[in-house]
């Protein structure tokens, strides 16, 4: 037979051992890319649900032993002006109710008795700037003033005798050093701060100094946080509690008058951490499972090149034994 009536080879079709090998991939692949897709995404879910959690738990607990506090001392000197009010003009058992409320109310660091005309009876001298209640039924809690290197906050109840008469006046000034002694003793995450604000947004206390200086600065009245941080704006006007993530920031807020149904303090409490500190897990978790997957996909591709070149070495021969029986047939 010449040449020219050989017959034109064929081209050679692709390698049975890359074919298998190509299954062998796609059966690893599919597999180890949904379920590190489906582990980091349930990561991220779990880790912001938990943070959340935590931080709102952390905040309850706060938020009621500072309104329990507030609430036990106005509890505490509206039972004292009613028991003056039956008699105002005995001033030895004023003096002694003077001095049992300040044991038994150690955050008042001065008290002062006024009469209904708002000349001042008995105590201390009156705060200057504090009004008296006059246009407020019972009393009320103002906001938080600065002065002489403390934050402090004016007390107002009235003194009403047995008919509502109203006979005089309390007014209390509440020392908030205990605040930033509870919220200083809290355990916080990594770069997480507590933050209480009264109905104005300026800091009553922190667990870090907010500007960056000593404590000295503390004795300077600090600036309202309100309209500069949307998360003390929102826990200002909201009645519930919840969270916000703005700015970088994981913030979960509830107001303290959500802990009363009747004359709660309208003051807010926030717990806030950077989001790469509290989402951290989760970019760990997600790490964690790009390294082991990429790993057992590595493993299953050299394992599956090893095994596809000896189970497909002897489909290869007979292939190769029925292509030479062909061409010996022709």
């Amino acid at each position: 037979m010449s040449d020219d009536d050989k017959p034109p080879e064929k081209r050679p079709s692709p390698s049975l051992r890359w074919r298998v090998l190509l299954v062998l991939v796609l059966a690893a692949v599919i597999p180890t890319v949904v379920t590190g897709v489906l582990a980091i995404v349930r990561a991220r879910a779990d880790v912001k649900r938990e943070v959340e959690r935590g931080a709102l738990a952390h905040i309850r607990a706060l938020g009621a032993a500072l309104d329990g506090t507030l609430q036990d001392s106005r509890r505490t000197v509206e039972l004292a002006a009613a028991t003056w009010a039956d008699e105002t003009d005995d001033v030895r058992k004023t003096q002694l109710l003077i001095k049992r409320l300040r044991r038994d109310v150690p955050i008042v660091s001065s008290l002062s008795i006024l009469d209904a005309d708002g000349e001042l009876r008995y105590g201390d001298p009156v705060p200057r700037g504090v009004d008296v209640g006059s246009h407020s039924f019972g009393g009320y809690i103002g906001e938080a003033q600065h002065a002489a290197g403390k934050t402090v906050v004016h007390l107002v109840v009235q003194a009403r005798g047995r008919t509502g008469e109203l006979m005089g006046v309390f007014v209390a000034t509440l020392d908030l050093g205990f605040v930033r002694d509870v919220i200083a003793a809290a355990r916080l995450g990594r770069g997480a701060r507590v933050v209480v604000v009264d109905g104005t947004g300026v800091p009553v206390a922190s667990s870090e100094q907010l500007r960056g200086v000593p404590s000295e600065a503390w004795q300077q009245a600090p600036h309202t946080l309100a309209g500069k941080d949307p998360a003390v704006d929102r826990a200002l006007a909201s009645s519930v509690e919840g969270t916000l993530v703005t700015n970088g920031w994981v913030s979960a807020y509830r107001n303290l008058s959500s802990y009363q149904s009747l004359r709660g303090v309208r003051w807010a409490i926030l717990h806030q951490q950077p989001e790469d500190d509290a989402y951290a897990l989760a970019r760990q978790t997600t790490r964690d499972t790009l390294i082991i997957g990429g790993a057992a996909l590595a493993l299953a591709l050299a394992l599956g090149g090893f095994f596809a070149t000896r189970l497909t070495r002897p489909l290869a021969a007979l292939a190769k034994r029925a292509d030479a029986i062909a061409a010996g047939a022709d």
